[in-house]
């Protein structure tokens, strides 16, 4: 599955739940995705961080636009 894929995917999934956006990017697999680039949280982070939301790299971008 590639990142278009699972971008169709979340996108199908917020407009049946109907919320705007996906909270949260636990997929049918049990896979975590990062809310932003959508590519799955390594198994590090998860277990060093467990109610990650973002891989590290977004986490740090996210980050940043907020000090800004």
């Amino acid at each position: 599955m590639d990142i278009v894929d699972k971008a169709q995917e979340l996108e199908q999934r917020a407009r049946f739940s109907g919320v705007g956006r996906i909270r949260a990017g636990l997929l049918a697999d049990g896979t975590v995705d990062c809310v932003d680039c959508a590519e799955e949280i390594p198994e590090d982070r998860k277990k060093a961080m467990p109610n990650a939301r973002r891989c590290s790299t977004c986490q740090e971008k996210h980050e940043r636009r907020g000090r800004r």
